[in-house]
């Protein structure tokens, strides 16, 4: 084996332990994102419509995503790298060398991180993580700010996600008639 897979096998195996949990809370969460996002949200669309079924979806990923807030900070375990990109970006916000690029990337994070940062999250995933990334500080419960960031990444979200699974359910209800 070089030299290289050598350490990389060294490095694999010390962090076994982190790789595990990170994994497991991944797992996890892709299993509850994909029972709430697909069967459970196209079945409330259909059954109740997208007023009714809007706000039920929101109620659910309400209770859904605060629970998720509240057993991250309880555990204060970084279990979805949440703080180290947040590290990693607050690195990139602090460039000030030579490299125009790297200067262009460090302005932009600078004057727009934040919001640019909720609306991907708001959209991409859900609010436990738009609040995780955007609130000050880490562990710390819901601040008035996180809480803004919270109830807003909740609406934007969920108003997103119910007009797409509305809109995919009253296609197929007018396609098979």
């Amino acid at each position: 084996m070089s030299g290289f897979l050598k350490k990389v096998a060294a490095n694999i195996a010390v962090k076994k332990k982190r790789i595990g949990e990170v994994g497991a809370a991944y797992m996890f969460d892709l299993i509850l994102e994909h029972a709430f996002n697909y069967p459970l949200y196209g079945y409330v669309m259909w059954r109740f419509g997208l007023q009714k079924g809007f706000l039920i979806m929101v109620s659910l990923s309400f209770l859904i995503c605060y629970a998720q807030i509240r057993v991250y900070d309880y555990l204060k375990k970084d279990l979805f790298l949440i703080e180290g990109v947040k590290d990693w970006v607050d690195g990139l916000k602090k460039y000030e060398g030579h490299n125009w690029f790297r200067r262009a990337v460090a302005f932009s994070l600078k004057k727009g991180g934040v919001p640019i940062a909720f609306v991907i999250l708001s959209l991409w995933k859900d609010p436990f993580y738009t609040v995780a990334f955007c609130r000050n500080g880490r562990y710390n419960g819901l601040s008035v700010k996180g809480w803004s960031i919270f109830l807003s990444s909740l609406v934007v979200g969920n108003a997103t996600w119910a007009l797409a699974v509305f809109g995919g359910v009253e296609s197929i209800k007018f396609i098979i008639g």
